[in-house]
């Protein structure tokens, strides 16, 4: 397993998956190096294991129109790969929304971080290095 064959399979829209090694600025500075817009105000923290939950729903389905994309176990496999194996040590998880709840809500409330119809992901920050992997989908 690695990085591009999970890209590859995430067929729609627009998956990007940063690393930043020793990471010593402000988290706005590191939302734009990631291309992501500087709304620190609006990240929400979330737990380990919500981030992964998180991930596993952005690769499973489209943001969009909810449409599946790779089956559910699959998602979750490769969810668990990229936060267990590649967050930062120590690292702090964050979110623009609760994602995870995404795919079973009639409705729904996200900050955006990009100019995308849809966009959502989680950023690691770790003491010195940090990672986002985002989705971008469009209407």
């Amino acid at each position: 397993m690695n990085i591009v064959e999970i890209i590859e399979k995430r067929d729609c829209g627009e998956l990007r998956i940063n690393f930043s090694p020793n990471w010593n600025y402000p988290i706005n500075s590191m939302l734009s190096g990631f291309g992501l817009f500087p709304n620190e105000e609006n990240l929400i923290e979330v737990t380990i294991e919500i981030a992964c939950e998180i991930v596993e729903a952005i690769l499973w389905r489209d943001l969009a129109y909810s449409g599946e994309i790779m089956p559910r176990e699959e998602a979750k496999k490769y969810s668990e790969y990229l936060v267990y194996s590649m967050a930062p040590p120590e690292s702090t998880f964050y979110t623009n929304a609760e994602w995870h709840k995404y795919h079973g809500a009639s409705s729904f409330g996200l900050s955006p971080f990009t100019n995308s119809t849809f966009d959502g992901g989680i950023l690691c920050v770790g003491k010195n290095s940090a990672m986002s992997i985002w989705v971008e989908d469009e209407d």
